[in-house]
């Protein structure tokens, strides 16, 4: 179920965000769950599940995106589940970019 793990500063700025948007689209909460995620290397850490409904990609909405606050990140990580979320993820290494479809 994991889709993003975050940091402290990435998620003070959803949190901002979600504070500053005029129509309410975009929500943030809280859900009171606790869980272990792991990076690429294997590392464990706990952090704090969130719910957000309303992240737009361009014309992409994404609701139910869960994500994971973790003070002691260092980087934010985005995993897989997230984009199965899209029929499909264009990945250009040498041009550094991503295309995403609905």
């Amino acid at each position: 179920m994991q889709n993003i793990v975050v940091n402290t500063e990435d998620f003070e700025m959803i949190q901002s965000l979600c504070k500053q948007d005029e129509n309410d689209d975009l929500s943030l909460k809280m859900t009171g769950i606790k869980q272990e995620s792991y990076t690429a290397n294997g590392q464990g850490t706990l952090g704090e599940v969130f719910l957000i409904n309303g992240v737009y990609i361009g014309e992409i909405r994404i609701d139910s995106l869960v994500i994971i606050y973790d003070p002691g990140m260092t980087h934010s990580l985005l995993g897989m589940n997230f984009f199965k979320k899209l029929s499909n993820v264009k990945w250009d290494m040498k041009d550094q970019k991503m295309v995403l479809f609905k």
